[in-house]
């Protein structure tokens, strides 16, 4: 079983203010086994931490101190995912006084160990949004990174360095992109994504198959209308897709799965009330 909160849009983080100084924000849980574990972002007086806690009995336990690099920046947005041996790994985005940089670190007993240097394609640009997960031992990391627009981006790590996997995922690389996602069919990583096509965002998927392929298609219940924050699951080896997308009134959840070359909606809005905002969909299958 697997459960995740995620994070708000990008566009709602900036900018900090001292309104939320004493705030903890954007969670994110996970499970090894049965154990949960929570990685998230707080306030101490001098800038945003990442800190994991995992449950313990009724008590929640601290893993190690605060990951940052640096302690004195600010550090955002984790995602957290175990390999096949149990250890967790955190994904963030860190200022280091100039731009946003992604940084991975493993946890090796009670302290965090940082997996190489900088993700960034390009340290001189802001990245932001990092996702990552494992296939097996083996971790991957997407994010959107900005060069003109914000692109998608994916690297792997070969157990000496960040391997980067192609080039800009974006369907149109002149468009921005938010909110990458990444989950794998077998060991075949797919990213879902929302990518503006010039009059609303679109929800994309794409496999690595060689290269990174798709056949451009918008997963979006109407094209017109924003879609944003895909949240993407196999049954069995058929993707599922969940996100939010506005239909003119209020943000609603949908999901799709493929079968074949087509997407195939699953039943109407999950909105309960669908009058009213939904967001930040999580997709998952029990065993």
């Amino acid at each position: 079983f697997f459960l995740m909160i995620r994070r708000p849009p990008r566009s709602t983080l900036f900018p900090y203010t001292t309104l939320f100084r004493s705030d903890a924000k954007h969670p994110f849980l996970t499970f090894n086994g049965s154990i949960p574990y929570v990685a998230w972002q707080e306030h101490n007086g001098t800038a945003w931490q990442i800190n994991v806690k995992h449950l313990d009995g009724s008590n929640w336990i601290q893993d190690g101190d605060s990951l940052n690099v640096d302690t004195t920046n600010d550090a955002m947005n984790p995602s957290l995912a175990f390999n096949n041996d149990s250890t967790p790994y955190v994904a963030w985005a860190e200022d280091n006084g100039a731009t946003w940089q992604i940084y991975v670190k493993r946890l090796d007993g009670s302290n965090w160990i940082q997996n190489g240097g900088i993700l960034n394609v390009d340290t001189t640009r802001d990245a932001d949004d990092p996702f990552i997960a494992f296939n097996g031992s083996v971790p991957y990391v997407t994010w959107v990174e900005e060069k003109g627009v914000y692109q998608i981006y994916v690297k792997y790590w070969d157990g000496n360095d960040w391997i980067q996997d192609g080039d800009s995922l974006n369907v149109d690389t002149t468009r921005d992109t938010d909110s990458p996602f990444i989950a794998f069919n077998g060991s075949v990583p797919y990213v879902t994504w929302a990518e503006n096509d010039g009059t609303a965002y679109q929800i994309h998927v794409k496999p690595l198959d060689g290269s990174w392929t798709q056949d451009d298609i918008s997963l979006n219940v109407n094209i017109a209308n924003d879609a944003l924050w895909p949240s993407l699951v196999f049954n069995n080896f058929t993707p599922y897709v969940a996100w939010q997308e506005q239909d003119g009134n209020a943000y609603q959840i949908y999901v799709k799965h493929l079968n074949g070359s087509n997407w195939i909606q699953d039943g109407d809005s999950l909105n309960i009330d669908t009058t009213k905002e939904g967001w930040w969909p999580s997709l998952a299958f029990y065993d």
